[in-house]
């Protein structure tokens, strides 16, 4: 449990200044498998479904739900499990689109890039930041709740660890481990990662999936 206000002001500081430039906001516990509104069928699951399909819709006008329903199980079960090569996979789904096979009412079939992120229409993206989200690996090992997720189109790109800005006993390397904690224990929710950020309030730094200390600059 968090022993400060200090800390939750922090967080909620942070997710306040999202929601002003125009993000939502959904407290993890509330759209949890048994919350009020639920968005998630497991704590394992770290897609939000009906988000990401809904955005590929939007962005891929006209397109079967059949081939809607496709990509979000590729996106879920991509078919590979190692953190590096997957989200070296995923990242290039990002960028290029997901390659389908799409039959047009008159049973025409033609191969098509879907996209799950509009980069010409950024105001076409679902924008989402959750926090306290538990995530479970396996029922054994318990759930983990990184402090901040930011989703797109369902999608959990950024993982956010805040610590509290007036405990000088903490700092923001102790919110750098943390993130390596989460990596080895809830694996699956970084397999969409473009971004980690830590921040103790005096410090924020930024990083990459693979980056070691020296290589999380300020941000």
């Amino acid at each position: 449990m968090k022993n400060s206000l200090n800390e939750d002001g922090y967080e909620h500081q942070f997710i306040n200044w999202l929601k002003g430039i125009g993000w939502d906001w959904k407290y993890g516990p509330d759209i949890s498998p048994d919350g009020p509104s639920p968005e998630r069928n497991s704590y394992k699951d770290v897609i939000l479904n009906e988000r990401l399909e809904d955005a590929i819709k939007r962005i891929n006008p006209g397109l079967p739900k059949d081939n809607i329903r496709s990509v979000a199980q590729m996106l879920a079960s991509p078919g590979e499990t190692d953190l590096l090569r997957v989200n070296e996979l995923i990242l290039g789904w990002f960028v290029n689109g997901i390659p389908q096979k799409v039959r047009d009412s008159s049973g025409i079939e033609s191969s098509e890039l879907v996209k799950v992120i509009d980069f010409e229409n950024v105001g076409n993206n679902d924008f989402l930041v959750v926090n306290q989200l538990s995530v479970e690996h396996n029922s054994e090992a318990g759930a983990r709740r990184p402090d901040v997720v930011l989703f797109v189109n369902g999608l959990p790109l950024a993982v956010i660890e805040l610590k509290n800005p007036l405990d000088l006993e903490t700092d923001i390397w102790e919110a750098f481990n943390q993130l390596e904690t989460y990596k080895e224990h809830i694996t699956r929710l970084f397999f969409y990662n473009v971004a980690l950020a830590i921040a103790d309030g005096s410090d924020a730094r930024a990083g990459s999936l693979t980056a070691d200390r020296e290589r999380f600059l300020q941000w």
